[in-house]
């Protein structure tokens, strides 16, 4: 089965929760970049800024996985001031609470 696997991610394909099963690699990338926000800046000190329009829920995690900061948003601006200096996941969700967008930040 890790062989199986393995080939289908080496070609280009991974397995899906989907109903479907098989996505194209790039199938799944059109599809992020077509609902994906911009998060900036990054490097950030104090305040990050969401453009994309529209509410959203932000999440963001540590390195291991811990849950930092979660917060509803509809201004697109987000205070990070309280976070300590690191290494960070920001995930995006939307209204349904479907992910729309996940990336790496810096917090100087």
């Amino acid at each position: 089965m890790r062989t199986l696997l393995l080939t289908l991610f080496l070609s280009g394909y991974f397995m899906s929760a989907f109903p479907t099963g098989l996505y194209s690699a790039a199938a799944a990338g059109a599809y992020m970049q077509e609902s994906r926000v911009t998060i900036y800046p990054n490097p950030a000190q104090d305040i990050i800024y969401i453009k994309g329009g529209g509410a959203f829920r932000i999440e963001l995690m540590n390195m291991i996985g811990e849950v930092v900061l979660s917060e509803q948003i509809t201004a697109g601006t987000v205070s990070i001031s309280d976070v300590r200096p690191g290494v960070y996941i920001v995930r995006i969700y939307d209204t349904d609470g479907t992910l729309i967008s996940s990336s790496k930040l810096t917090r100087q």
